[in-house]
């Protein structure tokens, strides 16, 4: 065999072989990885307890600016992790660690701190399929419980998508015809109870949407045009 064939097959191997590191390897390309990752971390994940970030978040105060709140969470690296508008003020998320995030609201007008909350909330790893993939694709949070089980064809969504809490629960199952929702859709707490049920038809809302709270009653409903 030629050195060059050696080598090509050698780096193709090292594409698909585990690190070791079960971390690491839930954001491995190969779906048999990311199983035996999430298998052992399991096992093995120890949470984090609000204690280590309370002391960082009791230095945050209501009136300083979001360049202060900044300059106090800089030695730890933080990474700026979605928000919410609207006219007068807005959120901003900051993780703080693969658990932990700090929300803090600020008023648009100076960028001044409204209020703060610390929030538990796992990190998952989302590694995407091969453009053309067809199959199940599983993907994690850190403590190797599922985020997310997607059917997919051709790269495409394909029949049934369900999201996952952290911990271990089901968060919604959806349906999709070449990744537009076109079925049933149905969320639920993390406590396992439905928290709303829904109807699509091609990537549109139809028909009457409810949603619950924890004990069952219906909170609010809403209905579609069929058209």
């Amino acid at each position: 065999m030629k050195a060059t064939s050696i080598i090509l097959l050698l780096i193709a191997f090292s594409v698909t072989i585990a690190s070791g590191d079960p971390m690491d390897d839930l954001a491995s390309s190969d779906q048999a990885i990311r199983d035996k990752a999430a298998a052992e971390l399991r096992i093995t994940f120890k949470d984090t307890p609000e204690t280590k970030w309370t002391p960082t978040a009791d230095k945050i105060k209501k009136g300083q600016t979001k360049k202060e709140v900044l300059e106090l969470l800089r030695p730890f690296d933080v990474k700026g992790e979605g928000g919410a508008g609207s006219g007068q003020s807005h959120s901003q998320s900051y993780r703080l660690d693969d658990e932990w995030i700090l929300i803090c609201w600020f008023q648009n007008e100076g960028d001044v701190l409204i209020d703060r909350k610390l929030e538990r909330s796992l990190r998952h790893l989302w590694i995407a399929p091969a453009k053309d993939f067809a199959g199940l694709w599983v993907t994690y949070f850190v403590n190797g419980q599922k985020s997310h089980q997607i059917n997919y064809r051709d790269g495409q969504y394909s029949g049934e998508f369900i999201a996952y809490h952290s911990n271990g629960e089901k968060a919604c199952i959806q349906h999709y015809t070449g990744s537009i929702a076109d079925g049933p859709d149905t969320g639920y707490h993390r406590s396992g109870k439905i928290a709303y049920t829904g109807q699509y038809k091609q990537g549109k809302q139809v028909g009457t949407w409810t949603w619950f709270d924890e004990s069952g009653k219906i909170s609010s409903t809403r209905t579609h045009s069929e058209q």
